[in-house]
């Protein structure tokens, strides 16, 4: 038991590293396009993109997993 709740840990980190990872390329993107394209809402629109989406990933990998169990 105590295995299972370790190996869960040690995704769940990674999922963690994936979704600020996300986040901050969006970020990272977004400011690219704002300085390509001299604009100032594409950086905060991107970073929330980015945002949204890294969530809704954790979101569906926690649905599947609890379907596994």
């Amino acid at each position: 038991m105590k295995k299972k709740n370790f190996t869960s840990a040690v995704k769940y980190t990674g999922v963690a590293a994936q979704m600020a990872l996300t986040i901050a390329l969006c970020n990272y993107l977004g400011g690219w396009a704002a300085i390509r394209y001299e604009t100032e809402w594409i950086e905060p629109a991107l970073t929330l993109f980015g945002i949204f989406a890294s969530m809704a990933l954790v979101i569906l990998q926690v649905i599947r997993d609890s379907k596994n169990n």
